[in-house]
């Protein structure tokens, strides 16, 4: 399976563009930490903006969390398929 691309590169590739990811996520009506966090756990929204400020697709950038449609790899599937914690910054609802 492919690997993420390193967060750093992300946020390298999204500075080039003349933009930081805390301005970005406020563009988008996002808390700034949006921004970072998304580099780490997937946060399928600000991935998308991320990935579309870039001319990316969101599988290119993170196919460890998008399928080849882009949509997002369940936490099930990649909890059985990877050693890595699986982590989202959607909130779980309440058992």
């Amino acid at each position: 399976m492919p690997k993420n691309h390193h967060p750093e590169d992300v946020k390298a590739e999204v500075r080039k563009t003349g933009i930081t990811l805390a301005e970005l996520a406020r563009q988008n009506k996002m808390a700034a930490v949006t921004g970072r966090r998304c580099l780490y756990e997937p946060c399928p929204r600000m991935n998308q903006v991320i990935a579309d400020r870039l001319g990316r697709t969101v599988h290119d950038l993170w196919p460890e969390w998008f399928d080849r449609n882009n949509k997002r790899i369940s936490r099930f599937h990649r909890e059985n398929t990877s050693a890595a914690p699986a982590l989202s910054c959607q909130k779980e609802a309440a058992a």
